[in-house]
């Protein structure tokens, strides 16, 4: 074969002439005549640019109530809550930030309960407003087991059954 030829990447068929660049699944190939009726064409044989990257719009996941150190939970409306505490000790955003310590940015975004802020935020912010955004772990988060029928087995009983054995 001589140099001026090469062979198609899909079918291996020598290619006479100029050879034909497709992408393929992303791929991109020298393909001969027949074959070029796959893939997506490109412009010329020396632009070697990837796939433009795809950005997905991500849906904002539902709140969740998240469990800090021992128990205790970060209050639901705990944005609403601070906002209207530092509003109430006629505080802008920048001065109440200034006195956290704490970026402007974050503070916005904890007053629109867009994050849940850390442990250390959550103490400075109490401090600061005299307020309470944690409350303690109440009964209704774990639900008590319900009684089973005497009847049915369940796969804890085959287990006490083995340990009884032993």
């Amino acid at each position: 074969m001589s140099e001026s030829e090469s062979t198609c990447d899909i079918c291996g068929r020598p290619i006479f002439g100029k050879p034909i660049y497709k992408y393929v699944e992303g791929a991109k190939l020298k393909v001969c005549q027949s074959c070029s009726r796959f893939g997506k064409s490109t412009k010329s044989p020396k632009t070697i640019s990837s796939t433009k990257p795809r950005y997905v719009k991500r849906k904002k996941p539902p709140y969740r109530r998240e469990k800090y150190k021992g128990d205790f939970f970060l209050i639901e409306n705990f944005g609403k809550i601070i906002k209207e505490a530092r509003e109430k000790r006629k505080m802008t955003q920048n001065d109440f930030a200034r006195n956290l310590k704490e970026p402007l940015s974050l503070i916005r975004r904890i007053e629109q309960n867009k994050i849940n802020p850390s442990v250390k935020v959550i103490k400075k912010i109490e401090n600061l407003l005299n307020i309470s955004l944690t409350e303690k772990d109440v009964e209704e988060f774990y639900p008590k087991p319900s009684k089973k029928p005497k009847d049915e087995t369940t796969i804890g009983d085959v287990v006490q059954i083995k340990k009884k054995k032993e």
